[in-house]
């Protein structure tokens, strides 16, 4: 356990496609008042995005009106297929570091992007292939059906306070625990290093809910740094446990 000691943290946890999710976001954050804000981000993540979000979406959109004339339907209906706008989002800044920076520029508080950027390369570079035409002729002749976010934070609440399983739709395969693990351990070290630095009065963590599991295949950021229930929040329904 690294929490020995360390100022009072929460963990906020997400459903990333949620599109209520800056709102709720917004309004959590005005209402708990942190000092310090981690995000679910790594500074690789932030500034990739930032130098390139505009060059990739116009390439995705270009390839999706491409796939969407091979497969037969108008430009328009595919560049709101679901599955094209997961991707779209998958290559903006979250709701998450866009609400929390908000916050921190109005305020004064402190903001810090708390993942691992060795862990984001490797992600980002599947981005070529995954905006690729081919790939998203894939998508658009794909069932359209996903996990609403309702019912992914349903699922979600389940797993966080009753211990059990986490839901299947975040299923690590076996074959890729390992950067996960890695990835868990660089986070929480991050921010035990920054709270026992900055010692901040009231500390929260937002990043996506699987964080805030417990009992699974690898120990969560919640289980590395030893949060309580009772500092565990899912975004749109507030605290899981009697709230401090």
């Amino acid at each position: 356990m690294l929490s020995q000691a360390l100022p009072v943290l929460f963990l906020a946890g997400t459903v990333h496609h949620d599109s209520r999710g800056f709102t709720r976001l917004a309004s959590l954050l005005r209402s708990m008042r942190p000092d310090a804000v981690f995000v679910e981000l790594s500074p690789f993540a932030w500034m990739f995005r930032k130098r390139h979000q505009k060059t990739l979406t116009t390439v995705l959109n270009g390839n999706a009106a491409r796939a969407a004339r091979s497969c037969g339907i108008s430009t328009h209906d595919a560049l709101i297929h679901p599955h094209i706008t997961a991707v779209r989002r998958q290559l903006s800044l979250p709701f998450e570091y866009r609400a929390s920076s908000a916050y921190a520029r109005s305020t004064g508080s402190a903001l810090f992007l708390a993942d691992y950027s060795g862990f984001s390369r490797e992600w980002i570079a599947s981005w070529r292939e995954l905006i690729s035409e081919e790939n998203l002729r894939g998508l658009l002749t794909a069932s359209p059906a996903r996990h609403s976010a309702g019912r992914l934070y349903t699922a979600a609440a389940k797993s966080i306070a009753q211990d059990v399983d986490p839901y299947d739709g975040i299923m690590i395969p076996d074959e890729d625990l390992e950067p996960w693990r890695h990835r868990e351990c660089r986070m929480a070290r991050k921010i035990c290093s920054i709270l026992r630095v900055r010692r901040p009065r009231r500390a929260l963590y937002v990043g996506g809910w699987w964080h805030l599991t417990t009992g699974g295949k690898t120990r969560t950021l919640r289980e590395m740094l030893g949060v309580p229930l009772s500092h565990c929040i899912l975004l749109d329904r507030g605290f899981l446990g009697s709230s401090p």
